[in-house]
């Protein structure tokens, strides 16, 4: 999805994951994966959302820069 200022990229799986805010920070630490996208997200003044509700879900929003 995405407008005029941002893109936005929302990934799910739909399924069982024990993600939750609990273990969250854990999780994040022990999975380069998610922290490499968090780290580039916030780099490009982005934001990155997770959940787990009936799946676990990435949503990262990232800002539109014309001519740079």
């Amino acid at each position: 999805m995405g407008d005029s200022g941002h893109v936005k990229l929302v990934v799910s799986d739909y399924g069982y994951s024990d993600f939750s805010a609990f273990n969250r920070n854990q999780r994040i630490e022990n999975g380069f994966g998610l922290k490499k996208m968090i780290a580039y997200a916030e780099k490009c003044g982005g934001k990155t959302k997770l959940e787990n509700n009936n799946g676990f879900k990435l949503t990262v929003e990232l800002p539109v820069r014309f001519g740079e």
